[in-house]
């Protein structure tokens, strides 16, 4: 979708201006829905009007960047946690809202159910200050151990023991070590900080 925005914009990404001048067809065309239109819309607005201000965003702390972004209409805790890891790099970020840092973290601890916010809070305490990339390798973790799509009628395969657990690997002088995503051979490996 990102791509089709871009796109469609001359391979940009549009000015506020530009982008709620566009059609909601022209919009509807690239993949959004009518609700992420008009997110959109009112994200662009609030940007094109001064309620928010990239360079203002720059400066804020976390929690007063998740306070001015959630005014937009839209846009919630989840988007909020995603601008500050991705757009704004921030390090210490957890989404405690996003269903894979927590399907990860029940994978990771050996939970019968995922962690709600709060215990996912208490869980992630020990990745200060490091938590958005320690949500990056649970992220990661997830997609290495995703099982494969069987075909229709094909026997269920049992996983071997151990199969999918997370744990650290070895360490080397001066290389992290290794999260062992499935001890069978070949397995998928996603170095740990």
């Amino acid at each position: 979708i990102e791509a089709r925005l871009h796109a469609a914009f001359g391979g940009r990404i549009p000015a506020p201006a530009r982008l709620r001048a566009a059609a909601p067809v022209q919009l509807r065309a690239c993949g959004l829905s009518r609700q992420k239109i008009a997110s959109l819309y009112a994200l662009a607005a609030a940007f094109d009007d001064r309620v928010l201000d990239g360079r203002r965003l720059v400066r804020l702390d976390d929690d007063a960047v998740v306070e001015a972004v959630t005014v937009v209409r839209g846009v919630g805790p989840w988007t909020a946690h995603m601008l500050l890891m991705f757009s704004l790099g921030r390090p210490d970020v957890l989404p405690v809202g996003d269903h894979g840092v927590r399907k990860g973290a029940m994978a990771l601890y050996g939970l019968p159910a995922l962690p709600r916010p709060a215990e996912l809070e208490a869980l992630a305490e020990p990745w200060r200050p490091w938590r958005s990339v320690a949500c990056w390798y649970l992220w990661r973790a997830l997609e290495s151990a995703a099982p494969t799509e069987r075909p229709r009628g094909a026997a269920r395969r049992r996983p071997r023991a151990g199969c999918g657990s997370l744990a650290p690997g070895p360490t080397r002088a001066g290389r992290p070590g290794l999260l062992p995503i499935c001890p069978r051979p070949r397995a998928a490996r996603v170095p740990i900080v």
